[in-house]
């Protein structure tokens, strides 16, 4: 029957006539049960019988019937009302509500939808608000081209103002950018993506866009250093570094970004790095105070980290920190990280967020192991170790200012087990171990044999000196 129609559209009109007489008989056969198939059939006999105005308005009559008692769904009827009945497009509000029940009543139908475009398209008052009808038609608009830029502009504007995000909003907005990019689509996509609070990588991408653009839009600085990706490899933006050297409410883990990021590609010699040298330095101290230790705090440490900054509170916490590694493990069924140190009776857990964890190398000797959420270990699980940080010249100056540090001394200890026991300050730097440090029973045997080796060759020397 479609191609009946396009028979006439394209003045085939003894074609049309000859289709049109193969399909009647079966049509009138299920005029009952296919009332739709009939009205269509009556359609197309009129499409060739122009003036007969009284025809017209008998099938307008009874597809209404049809509409109004259990077609309410049917929207491929209603558009064959339309194309029936002209005069249903004077009243467009009337028949936009028409189609805004039929969709409450459950009518999804394509035919509906590019009615719905048509008649907002002549009549773009018609639109007030984004509604759930509305999301269906401007979605099912731009899938088939039947929107314009009119339209699209003032669905964002009315997007702009709502005010929680919803996926499918989302999607919406960027179907409406990809086909018209305007700026208030831009804009209206990048405060539903603040609203909804979205900082993975796709909503950057919207971010970086609005900030290129010039948009002036709330918390916009704010949400493009939210979800900056690892890999962004070059300075912020002048703008962005400007807006945050006033302001101050970043929390830790977005200042440990932004700092990361001014030290490893923002010239210091620049009047806006200097701005910043002295508040990153304070909170280089302060994190490394709190023990804190991820891939943004390497960085900072390495750079605002300098010797003379080194007191007794910083040495008793630096060298842990100095002997971090990061531990990246992709099997998701592991939830711990546990560090075993061969020299030491005591282990440490620490939580894989992401499947990554930093944990310490006290050292060289060091064992890990991985724990899923029942408890179990694991030794062979895949995993890589990546050390985070350059110690450089600091650990002799924590070395000098807290030589008891648990890990310094075990470092020394490792050093005197290599060559023995030689000079007296030896012997007692692994008495102190003994005495201060939890150790593992063979370790402790091991340094308790070079102890007491060390005593008994001085007292036979003594003796034969004697």
């Amino acid at each position: 029957m479609w191609r009946t129609e396009q028979l006439f559209k394209a003045g085939r009109k003894d074609a049309y006539t000859a289709a049109l007489a193969k399909i009647g008989d079966p049509v009138l056969r299920c005029r009952d049960t296919r009332p739709e198939i009939y009205c269509f059939y009556q359609y197309l006999e009129l499409l060739n019988e122009p003036s007969s105005e009284e025809k017209k308005a008998a099938l307008a009559r009874y597809i209404r019937k049809l509409l109004n008692e259990n077609r309410k769904t049917d929207g491929w009827l209603l558009n064959l009302l339309v194309k029936t009945d002209r005069t249903c497009l004077q009243n467009p509000l009337e028949l936009y509500e028409q189609m805004r029940s039929m969709f409450g009543y459950g009518c999804r139908s394509p035919f509906l939808y590019g009615l719905a475009c048509r008649l907002l398209k002549m009549h773009p008052d018609l639109f007030v608000k984004m509604g759930e009808f509305e999301i269906q038609v401007f979605l099912g608009g731009l899938k088939n081209g039947w929107l314009d830029q009119n339209l699209a502009v003032k669905a964002a504007l009315s997007l702009s103002e709502v005010k929680h995000y919803r996926k499918i909003l989302e999607r919406l907005l960027v179907n409406l950018y990809r086909s018209y990019p305007e700026m208030q689509v831009l804009e209206a996509l990048c405060g539903l993506l603040i609203r909804g609070e979205k900082k993975d990588r796709s909503a950057f991408g919207w971010y970086e866009k609005a900030l290129k653009a010039h948009i002036n839009l709330t918390r916009l600085y704010e949400y493009f250093l939210y979800s900056l990706p690892d890999d962004y490899g070059h300075a912020l933006p002048k703008e962005v570094l400007l807006y945050f050297s006033y302001d101050k409410s970043l929390d830790q883990a977005n200042k440990s970004v932004l700092y990361k990021n001014i030290l490893q590609y923002v010239n210091p010699s620049t009047e806006l790095y200097q701005v910043y040298v002295r508040e990153m330095e304070q909170f280089a101290m302060e994190q490394l105070l709190a023990g804190r230790m991820n891939g943004c705090l390497a960085v900072i440490y390495e750079h605002m980290i300098y010797t003379d900054m080194i007191d007794p509170r910083a040495a008793g916490i630096l060298p842990k920190i100095l002997c971090s590694s990061r531990v990246k493990c992709d099997d998701p069924r592991m939830k711990y990280v546990i560090v075993r140190c061969e020299e030491l009776k005591e282990e440490e857990a620490f939580l894989l967020e992401h499947g990554e964890a930093y944990v310490p190398a006290v050292s060289k000797n060091t064992v890990l192991f991985f724990q899923d959420a029942y408890g179990g270990r694991y030794l062979n699980i895949s995993h890589r170790k990546l050390l985070v940080m350059d110690p450089k010249e600091l650990p002799a100056p924590c070395y000098e200012v807290y030589p008891d540090h648990p890990i310094l001394k075990l470092r020394a200890c490792e050093a005197v087990l290599k060559k023995g026991v030689e000079k007296e300050e030896e012997a007692l730097l692994l008495e102190d171990t003994l005495s201060q440090l939890k150790l593992n029973p063979v370790f402790e045997k091991k340094l308790l044999y070079l102890v007491t080796e060390y005593y008994c060759k001085k007292a036979v020397s003594k003796e034969e000196a004697g």
